[in-house]
C-alpha cells in the first residue's frame, strides 16, 4: 500500500511555505512516505523541478495546488494530463479574478465560495478534489451541475490538528451523506518542527507586521509539518480508513501528468486554413500595401521567403500569429509595447505590427534575430 502525504506546501507557496522541493522531499523519505503530492497555493510553480526531484529519491510524485479565494479554499491534486489542463485553467481564472476590482461583477457578486465552486464544477475532468470545508462541501456537491459522488473525484480533507473540532465534525457528517471518503492531511507548511520560526517570520512579512505583534497561535502551528507515519497513524487512530483513502487516492493519481515539449494554445486562425498559410496571408496583405511601390521590392519579397522559409522549418509559425495577436491586444488598450534587442531584425515581426522597425531600412542581418 502507497504511503501517501497529500497535502504539502514548498517555497513556491509565497511567503507561506519555508523549505525547497529537496528539503521535502528528503524528509518525505526519511519519514517513509512512498508518494508525495505538492499543493502549493495558487501556482504550478515547482511542478517540474518536483516530479524530477521525487523520481530520483525513489517518490512517487503527485502535482497539485491549493486553490484559495478570499476565505474560501480547496485541494486539488491532478490525477490525468486532462487534470493538468483543467488545473492550468482554473488558476489563470482564479489569478484574473483577484485582478478584478470590487464590484465589476453584474448585479449582486458571488461569494468566494461559489466562485470557487463554479471553477471546480466546470473543470473537473482528471482532477481529485480534497474538501476540507463543510460549506463549501455542501455548495459543491449540492451543485445541479457537479458530478455526482459516486464519481469519486471528491474526497474529504481531514486536516489535523485542524480548525475546530465542531467544523471536522460536520465535515464527517456531510460525507457520510453524500458517501465521501476521508483522507488523512496534515496541510504541512516545513519539513519540520524547528522550521516554525521561519514560518513565523514570512507570515508576519506577508501580514505587514512585526514578528512580536503576530499572535502567539497562529492557524498554522509547530504541527503542520511533515510527520513520521507512526504519527500520522496516531494522529487519526480514530479514522484509521482515512489512512487507507489516502493511499487509494495516490494510486489514482498518474505520474506523467505534465505535459511534454513545449505547449502554446492554438493560435487564432480563419476556418480553412493552417498556421503556415495564415501568416503568409497576412504578412502578404502588409507587404504589398507598404512596400508595393519601393524599389526594393524585390529585396522584400526575398527577406520575406526567407523568413517564412525558416520559420516553416522550426513549426513556428503558431507562435508567430499568437504574439501578433498579444501585440493587437495591447495596443488595442492602449498599452504601449515594443520589443528589444534582435525581435526588430525580423521583417515578420515588422509586417505583423509587432516591432515597429523596418529591418531592410536599417540594413539589420537576419541572422541577429536567428
Amino acid at each position: 500500500m502507497l504511503q501517501a502525504l497529500v497535502h504539502v506546501h514548498s517555497h513556491y507557496s509565497l511567503l507561506e511555505g519555508v523549505d525547497g522541493l529537496e528539503t521535502l522531499v528528503q524528509r518525505a523519505v526519511a519519514c517513509g512516505y512512498s508518494s508525495l503530492a505538492l499543493t502549493d497555493t495558487n501556482n504550478l510553480y515547482g511542478a517540474v523541478p518536483f516530479v524530477d526531484t521525487a523520481r530520483q529519491a525513489g517518490l512517487r510524485p503527485i502535482v497539485g495546488a491549493c486553490l484559495r479565494l478570499g476565505q474560501a479554499r480547496c485541494t486539488v491534486l491532478v490525477g490525468e494530463p486532462a487534470g493538468y489542463a483543467n488545473l492550468c485553467r482554473i488558476l489563470s481564472r482564479l489569478h484574473l479574478d483577484h485582478s478584478l476590482p470590487v464590484g465589476s461583477h453584474e448585479g449582486i457578486p458571488p461569494s468566494d465560495r461559489q466562485r470557487l465552486c463554479e471553477l471546480l464544477v466546470a473543470n473537473p475532468e482528471g482532477l481529485q478534489i480534497l474538501i476540507d470545508d463543510p460549506a463549501l462541501l455542501q455548495e459543491y456537491c449540492g451543485h445541479p451541475e457537479a458530478p455526482l459522488a459516486s464519481a469519486r473525484n471528491v474526497w474529504l480533507e481531514l486536516i489535523r490538528p485542524g480548525r475546530s473540532l465542531v467544523r471536522e465534525r460536520q465535515l464527517l457528517e456531510w460525507g457520510r451523506r453524500w458517501r465521501i471518503p476521508p483522507v488523512a492531511s496534515v496541510a504541512a507548511h516545513f519539513a519540520e518542527p524547528n522550521r516554525y520560526e521561519l514560518f513565523r517570520l514570512v507570515t508576519a512579512i506577508r501580514q505587514r507586521t512585526l514578528i512580536d505583534r503576530l499572535p502567539l497561535r497562529l492557524p498554522i502551528t509547530p504541527q503542520h509539518h511533515i510527520v513520521t507515519l507512526p504519527e500520522l497513524r496516531s494522529r487519526f487512530r480514530d479514522v484509521p480508513e482515512a489512512i487507507v483513502h489516502g493511499a487509494a487516492l495516490a494510486e489514482r493519481c498518474r505520474q506523467d501528468v505534465l505535459p511534454r515539449g513545449v505547449t502554446l494554445p492554438p493560435p487564432p486562425i480563419p476556418h480553412g486554413r493552417d498556421a503556415v498559410e495564415h501568416l503568409r496571408h497576412l504578412c502578404d496583405q502588409v507587404l504589398r500595401r507598404r512596400v508595393n511601390s519601393s524599389d526594393r521590392h524585390d529585396d522584400y519579397r526575398r527577406r520575406l521567403e526567407q523568413e517564412l522559409h525558416i520559420v516553416n522549418q522550426r513549426d513556428l509559425a503558431g507562435y508567430f500569429l499568437i504574439v501578433c495577436d498579444i501585440a493587437q491586444e495591447a495596443r488595442r488598450r492602449g498599452y504601449a509595447m515594443a520589443l528589444r534587442g534582435s525581435a526588430g531584425n525580423s521583417l515578420i515581426c515588422f509586417l505583423l505590427g509587432i516591432t515597429d522597425v523596418d529591418p531592410l531600412r536599417f540594413d539589420l542581418p537576419l541572422e541577429r534575430f536567428l
